[in-house]
Order: structure tokens, then C-alpha cells, then sequence
């Protein structure tokens, strides 16, 4: 089943340690006031293995999709609550923008037909 990733509105830095698909990672969202969006940062769970820096939190695509990592292997994106069909903005993440994560399984599940 899908994951959302707890990030709370309205906070510019957050740092969670959250475990998907059995692996623990670190996750950090920011605000960014230059461009006025939100980007993601992902480490191992040790906290200071990298794996992926700057990944853009965008409506209608694949999060770190060019990012060779289990963590982004089944799918990462952004789901708008409201249908508005906005990227998220500051106070947005958490409340009507949500963080994804789906496994490998969810997503070969998610892609057969339906009954």
C-alpha cells in the first residue's frame, strides 16, 4: 500500500526518519523562498549517506525518477488533495499536497486492470 511521507504544513525545514518498504531513510523537505517551491533530500538511515539532493516537489511527475535508488524505484510524487492541479505552495505540504511513496509491488498492483 502507498505510503504518505508525515510532513507537516507550513514548516520551511523538516527532517523526518521514516521506513518504506522496510527500509529505514532520512527525508527532508524545504522551502525554497528564491523559487518559491519545495524540494526533497533523501540519505540512508545513518543520516549521512547520500542519495538524492534537490529532487523538485512537482505536481504530475515521477519524483526522482533519474535518481538509481530503491527508495525511488516503485514511485515517488505528489498527490493535490484539493484538484487544483497546483505545485505545492509554502503552507500547501501536508495539508492539501501530499508526498507519495510507492513500492515496486504497489506499483505492478496499481497497473493491473481493474475488475
Amino acid at each position: 500500500m502507498p505510503s504518505i511521507i508525515p510532513f507537516a504544513p507550513g514548516i520551511p525545514e523538516q527532517l523526518i526518519t521514516i521506513t518504506l518498504d522496510g527500509e529505514s531513510y532520512v527525508l527532508r523537505a524545504r522551502w525554497n523562498t528564491w523559487d518559491a517551491a519545495w524540494y526533497l533530500d533523501a540519505w540512508e538511515r545513518d543520516g549521512t549517506t547520500p542519495i538524492a539532493f534537490g529532487v523538485k516537489l512537482v505536481l504530475g511527475t515521477m519524483l526522482g525518477g533519474d535518481v538509481d535508488h530503491p527508495l525511488f524505484l516503485g514511485g515517488m510524487f505528489l498527490i493535490d488533495n484539493s484538484g487544483t492541479g497546483e505545485d505545492p505552495q509554502f503552507g500547501d505540504l501536508g495539508s492539501r499536497v501530499f508526498l507519495v511513496h510507492m513500492t515496486v509491488g504497489d506499483a505492478v498492483l496499481s497497473s493491473l486492470p481493474q475488475s
